[in-house]
């Protein structure tokens, strides 16, 4: 993310000379706008999560066949989208216990099933890359390679999401250090944190220890949390983010206006930026709420001194509203969907070439 660990203090709120002062009133009159369309799209999404399911449905690998259980739809499809994933490989359709995934899953960082691919983060007026987001891929023999929404939700609900988070993060940092030994400089790593991982430890201690084994600076090192967070107004989660700050690390705010924002908890974390959803970013420039919406994140933003970068941008179109919108950083299938450490460090080296 182009962001840099000075780009934002913190003021006391009632500061009438700070960014937060002087962009108070606009603030909330944007936090009000945002607040009505989101909760808009969010009705029309709980409205469609109560519509019944079917009985099953037919893929080409087989029949879908839920089991009535009391489980959530959500359970229900993540179920399909497994068995799909199991049927492509198999050539047949497989019923998929509630546990299937789950004892997979516990064996999976034990066997190195897992790795990172790396998304570039650019810059959308020239295209050069500026950052990375670390995206995990779960490669199983039996069940092929997973996105992480795939099992993200099962490693959450059994605990497995702190072991699996601290693994993201060590192998981040030893990529960074690889880069940064191949002559490719410092190139700042985005990790997903999950709201489980930064209560079920030492957050900051955890980070502090990888950036020394690993000899980096905190700024090679970027941290996205979901807005869960902004909602525990609680004096453990100032305080972590206050030391993760202090060792240079960029905190963000992972696709803002999906939950339940809050500006008044937003002004008082020490962050650095907010990442405007694909949820929004898709619709644009054709969707008038979904323009809203953006427009709205980034006067927040601007209001409050953070950068913004969108995420999932897949047109010309996108980016060049992004850009009339004052939105200086995206990534998306438009410039690159997530690389091997060696594809990304050999395109780097590409773009460091031409510009020398």
């Amino acid at each position: 993310m182009a962001f840099t660990t000075s780009d934002r203090t913190t003021p006391a709120s009632g500061d009438a000379d700070s960014p937060i002062g002087k962009g108070w009133v606009q603030g909330v009159a944007l936090v009000m706008i945002f607040g009505f369309f989101v909760m808009g799209i969010l009705a029309y999404r709980t409205y469609t999560a109560s519509m019944p399911l079917p009985d099953k449905v037919t893929t080409a690998s087989g029949d879908v066949v839920f089991t009535g259980d009391q489980v959530t739809r959500g359970q229900e499809l993540f179920q399909a989208r497994g068995l799909m994933e199991y049927g492509s490989i198999h050539g047949h359709g497989a019923y998929l216990g509630p546990d299937f995934t789950a004892d997979y899953l516990r064996r999976a960082a034990d066997n190195n099933e897992f790795h990172l691919v790396y998304q570039p983060q650019v810059d959308l007026r020239h295209g050069r890359i500026v950052a990375a987001e670390a995206l995990i891929r779960w490669r199983n023999q039996q069940l092929g390679e997973m996105r992480p929404d795939h099992f993200i939700g099962h490693a959450e609900s059994t605990g497995d999401i702190i072991r699996i988070g601290r693994w993201v993060l060590r192998e981040a940092c030893l990529q960074a250090a690889r880069w940064r030994d191949a002559g490719l400089g410092i190139v700042r790593i985005a990790v997903n944190v999950s709201y489980r991982q930064f209560l079920g430890e030492d957050l900051a201690a955890t980070v502090r220890d990888m950036l020394r084994e690993y000899g980096l600076p905190g700024a090679a090192l970027e941290l996205e949390f979901t807005e869960r967070v902004l909602i525990e107004d609680a004096p453990d989660t100032l305080r972590t983010f206050a030391e993760l700050r202090a060792l240079g690390v960029v905190l963000t705010i992972d696709d803002f206006g999906e939950g339940y924002s809050a500006l008044n908890y937003l002004r008082r974390l020490p962050i650095h930026g907010l990442k405007l959803s694909q949820l929004f970013v898709s619709g644009v420039p054709a969707n008038s709420s979904d323009i809203a919406v953006c427009q709205a994140v980034s006067g927040i933003a601007r209001s409050l001194a953070l950068g913004v970068v969108a995420e999932g941008i897949e047109t010309e179109a996108q980016r060049e509203f992004l850009l009339r919108l004052g939105v200086p950083v995206g990534q998306g299938f438009l410039f690159s969907p997530g690389l091997h450490a060696d594809e990304f460090g050999y395109r780097l080296l590409e773009e460091q070439r031409r510009a020398g």
